[in-house]
């Protein structure tokens, strides 16, 4: 799972790839809105009403070096993210994982980290889930699970999903915290999400979680830029940038500081 940055780690970051601040050239043809919801630790304000997270110091090292520039668009929930960016209401969607639905709308730049999708349980109460190595095990067993109510989780979950809903083994989250906070009620045996994000989550609400073995998705993830408002060369723009800093390590490092290859 991530790891918290130190403060040293922090401050170093802001020296060196700025806070919000751009080249007075921007090499883009236009200010692209950034979606935002809270998805610590990649996404998520601070105490101070800054956005920060791990997303947030690698987009923002990448438009700087395209000499692009950007604003967060307003706060919605995450389920609206991807209508919002593939109608041109935003422009940029982090963290997306590609799918074929989705091209259809949208470019995807390059890829500028993983993400590992997992299922969670309370920590000393998974036992009996080690084996549990695809989601039909679920339905067959009685297993109720705690899931996203937006997202994209591969094929094998698609293909499942409709099922689980059907025997009511499929409850809806739409923040992690809220998650946590419903599989220490009891309202489903386990968690599946993002790793990071849900181990985030369970610190903040003072839970203990263990994953299982099984890993749900271990891919890339993308900036996502919407066809009806984003040109082409703005994605060729930052595609490059983001080739760049990868090849000289600046994004390795940011990674690194997370905890994350």
């Amino acid at each position: 799972m991530p790891a918290r940055r130190s403060t040293t780690l922090c401050a170093c970051a802001a020296i060196l790839f700025g806070a919000v601040s751009v080249p007075a050239s921007a090499g883009c043809d236009k200010t692209l809105s950034i979606s935002s919801s809270d998805y610590a630790p990649y996404i998520y304000r601070d105490p101070a009403g800054k956005w920060s997270g791990l997303d947030v110091e690698l987009m923002q090292a990448i438009f700087k070096a395209a000499g692009c520039t950007y604003t967060f668009a307003p706060l919605v929930a995450p389920k609206r993210m991807v209508d919002m960016v593939s109608s041109g209401e935003t422009d940029v969607l982090l963290a997306a994982s590609e799918s074929e639905e989705r091209r259809r709308a949208n470019y995807f730049g390059l890829a500028y980290r993983h993400e590992s999708v997992s299922l969670v349980g309370l920590a000393g109460k998974v036992g009996g889930y080690r084996d549990i190595r695809a989601f039909a095990a679920l339905r067959r067993r009685g297993v109720r699970l705690l899931v996203p109510n937006a997202g994209w989780y591969g094929d094998d979950y698609a293909s499942a999903l409709p099922a689980l809903r059907d025997a009511n083994l499929a409850v809806e989250f739409t923040y992690f915290d809220q998650g946590i906070r419903m599989l220490a009620a009891g309202r489903g045996k386990l968690m599946m999400s993002d790793t990071g994000a849900m181990f985030a989550a369970a610190r903040k609400e003072g839970v203990a979680i263990e994953a299982l073995p099984f890993t749900v998705i271990d891919a890339p993830v993308h900036m996502m830029f919407s066809k009806a408002s984003v040109s082409e060369h703005d994605v060729k723009q930052l595609d490059a940038a983001t080739a760049r800093l990868e090849k000289q390590g600046v994004l390795k490092t940011i990674r690194a500081a997370y905890g994350l290859r």
